[in-house]
């Protein structure tokens, strides 16, 4: 059984990518420890306390699959705000070796994944690439270009090319 899932959840570590076999072709897979939290409306008056509190929450792993798991790895750290989307699911029966309890946990297969504006400081962009000239590639170097922000008129130089 599963259902799909969405929501704001904060990374509990830095992502990283496995490379595994699938169908004889390597695939890039991160797995991700994410806390979906419940803040709620403070019911203090005080100026001083915080508007919202938390009143709960959850943990749940999810993985994401491909080039998404290549880029989660690069540039999410730990603390992360992101928003997800996928379908989550109960985990293959294991037994628990201290108390030999059988448990299954929750997992979220991760379709879509984005980062959430509230804790980003600064952001830098790919410069477009320019078309390859006829029977060439482009090289490695002109796919990591990377723009790194508005010039003076507040303009991303990119805006229009």
């Amino acid at each position: 059984m599963s259902m799909t899932s969405s929501g704001n959840a904060n990374l509990a570590e830095k992502p990283e990518v496995r490379w595994v076999s699938v169908a004889g072709e390597q695939r890039a897979v991160a797995t991700l420890r994410l806390f979906f939290d419940r803040l709620v409306p403070n019911p203090s008056k005080e100026p001083d306390e915080a508007k919202y509190i938390d009143s709960g929450g959850f943990w749940i792993t999810g993985t994401v699959w491909g080039k998404d798991a290549e880029r989660c790895a690069e540039l999410l750290v730990k603390g992360s705000r992101v928003y997800v989307e996928g379908t989550q699911y109960l985990d293959k029966p294991y037994t628990n070796e201290k108390t030999g309890v059988i448990s299954q946990s929750h997992r979220l297969a991760i379709e879509r994944i984005s980062l959430t504006l509230s804790r980003v400081a600064n952001i830098g962009f790919k410069a477009k690439a320019a078309p390859a000239a006829p029977g060439t590639k482009p090289t490695k170097a002109d796919e990591e270009e990377f723009f790194d922000g508005p010039d003076d008129s507040g303009v991303p130089d990119h805006a229009f090319g």
